[in-house]
């Protein structure tokens, strides 16, 4: 059967990307200058002999066919006989691989390579592609040896998908890992950065506001001439000196060797002549007791002028009071109501004593 060259027709363009108006293509034995013969050219009938040379329309297009089972080499020339190109094997059988169907041509008996004459892929090509349009990938893309948009570009992904980098060089908003060769210029303009997995921050970040909020669990601040360490967190006390050994939640900041507790109003039927809390974590428990004054508590529901609260190194924290001449911890009557708060606070349930010290 004869094979149709090109599909809906054979067409050729000068060098100036005008058509080929009148252009002549030549039929040769391959690798020849001998014009096929009759008999061996055919056109879209199946037997009549095609003209040798074919000479193209104004659209620089024409029908050419070749016989099954041979090959050929196609030289096309200008009006002028100028040649334009020469092409040596070709075959009715590289011809019809391409399916006419309406408008449209489909291949799927294997892969198409441009630019090589081998590949892997379904569509392989070697070289550059430009898309001038949307491309659309419903399965995953990989870029081996990178990918770029252009200014004012996007690359939106769905909600659910992962994208996967050997290496990222980005303009925008990127946090460098040397790690994951991922490389970013400076970050700048409106919205959030959100980090995980203890990032560390290099240079100087400028809020274009009067304040700027980082929620953090811990960071570390350097002027250039002293690192500040910040942290913040609670943990649960238990009350001593009291019937019932209540529990509370004591909040507290940490600025490099400076320690501030928010301990809540404590309060309770006392049992005992001494009264504390327990449970300070090591890591906010000061190489040496440190004393702080609070005003107002009750011991045996009266009020106490003069009380304090005294951070230990054993974890613990004692509340103690002015006896006149010293302070004490054993003090405390063991019977009535005692708490850290004034008779307004106990009254309203309410109340935080706001302490600090120094680890070391």
């Amino acid at each position: 059967m004869a094979g149709r060259f090109s599909h809906p027709k054979f067409r050729s363009f000068l060098a100036s990307g005008a058509p080929n108006n009148g252009g002549k293509v030549y039929i040769y034995e391959t690798g020849t200058t001998t014009k096929v013969g009759a008999g061996s050219a055919l056109d879209a009938r199946g037997g009549s002999d095609v003209a040798n040379p074919l000479i193209l329309d104004a659209a620089g297009e024409g029908d050419l066919w070749l016989a099954a089972g041979a090959q050929y080499t196609i030289k096309v020339d200008t009006s002028a006989d100028v040649q334009l190109s020469s092409t040596d094997g070709i075959s009715s059988d590289d011809l019809s691989t391409w399916v006419n169907s309406g408008s449209d041509i489909y291949y799927s008996a294997g892969n198409v390579y441009i630019g090589a004459s081998s590949g892997t892929e379904t569509l392989d090509v070697t070289g550059t592609a430009a898309i001038s349009g949307t491309l659309t990938v419903a399965g995953l893309i990989t870029a081996n040896a990178g990918l770029t948009l252009g200014a004012g570009d996007d690359l939106t992904l769905s909600s659910t998908s992962d994208v996967i980098f050997n290496k990222l060089t980005a303009s925008q908003a990127l946090f460098t890992d040397a790690s994951k060769n991922a490389v970013s210029n400076a970050i700048t303009g409106t919205g959030n950065v959100v980090m995980s997995a203890s990032p560390t921050l290099t240079g100087t970040i400028t809020a274009a506001v009067a304040n700027f909020s980082v929620a953090v669990d811990a960071l570390t601040l350097s002027t250039g001439n002293e690192t500040f360490t910040y942290d913040e967190g609670s943990f649960t006390a238990t009350a001593t000196g009291l019937t019932t050994s209540p529990t509370y939640t004591v909040k507290y900041v940490v600025i490099g060797d400076m320690v501030t507790l928010f301990i809540p109003l404590i309060t309770g039927t006392s049992n005992a002549t001494s009264f504390g809390l327990s449970g300070v974590p090591a890591a906010i428990t000061p190489a040496e007791s440190s004393t702080n004054v609070i005003f107002g508590a009750q011991n045996n529901s009266a009020e106490i002028q003069l009380a304090g609260v005294d951070v230990k190194t054993d974890n613990t924290i004692d509340f103690i009071f002015w006896s006149g001449s010293a302070w004490s911890s054993t003090g405390w009557t063991n019977s009535g109501t005692k708490a850290t708060g004034s008779s307004e606070e106990i009254a309203a349930g309410a109340g935080v004593d706001a302490i600090s010290y120094i680890l070391s």
